[in-house]
């Protein structure tokens, strides 16, 4: 999105705090630091629905809904 490369894992922390994506960028960067703390699926799933609102409103809802049958899963919905 945005003309970006998918970033490595390692790499992902350091391109939204430098690089933030158009919206919840303070959210995403504490929800990736919790995520990378606890492994926690609640965040992972509300990280997971912030990027998937962002994407759509972007015009790639069907990448996302490539993603099914998992898309409920991820978003904490199924």
């Amino acid at each position: 999105m945005n003309g970006r490369v998918r970033p490595y894992n390692k790499w992902l922390e350091w391109e939204l705090a430098e690089h933030p994506l158009p919206a919840s960028n303070s959210l995403q960067l504490a929800l990736v630091e919790r995520i990378a703390r606890t492994g926690e699926l609640a965040a992972q799933q509300e990280l997971f629905r912030d990027v998937e609102r962002i994407a759509r409103n972007a015009g790639l809802g069907a990448v996302v809904d490539g993603w099914e049958p998992d898309v409920a899963f991820l978003r904490g919905t199924g």
